[in-house]
């Protein structure tokens, strides 16, 4: 294949490319601070001493479920074909966990796993064919808008200043 094929295979499915990758990361960052997080609960209220066997056996399924969601993400970042159904899994969870609650972002963080991992493009990206698309074309980037800078921007100060709201935390 010339190369202005290939590039234009990879600028058809550079966007979904780029939001399977940010979601790895959304997956990596969520399963390293779970794990983080368990380790401080487990240090500071002597968990594992004051706990029964059935409360252990918990923490050792979550400790579990985020090693396998900081895995997940790690492969959705370097797009693993081995990735995408653990993704896939892993979104209808937060989906079914979060939908009682309605917590908003973690309903839009799993409707939007299960958008970019299903359907052809999907499937594409995760072809060893795709894999010599992006070998072929490093040259093609993905790039946010400016747009989507400042509206990030927006929600950054807007979850800072709420911070300093006493009463909100």
């Amino acid at each position: 294949m010339d190369i202005a094929h290939l590039e234009r295979i990879r600028r058809t499915h550079l966007s979904r490319e780029a939001t399977i990758e940010s979601l790895g990361l959304v997956c990596y960052l969520v399963g390293v601070l779970g794990i983080g997080l368990l380790a401080l609960a487990v240090a500071f209220l002597d968990l594992l001493i004051t706990t029964g066997v059935i409360e252990l056996l918990l923490v050792l399924v979550y400790l579990a479920f985020l090693a396998v969601t900081v895995w997940v993400g790690i492969g959705l970042r370097g797009l693993s074909s081995s990735a995408r159904i653990p993704g896939i899994v892993l979104s209808v969870i937060w989906l079914l966990a979060s939908a009682p609650m309605f917590n908003p972002i973690t309903l839009l963080i799993s409707m939007s796993g299960l958008w970019c991992l299903l359907g052809k493009k999907a499937s594409y990206i995760f072809t060893p064919e795709y894999k010599h698309v992006i070998a072929a074309t490093p040259h093609v980037r993905y790039k946010t808008s400016a747009v989507s800078w400042i509206l990030l921007a927006i929600l950054i100060i807007g979850v800072l200043f709420a911070m300093m709201i006493p009463g909100v935390r």
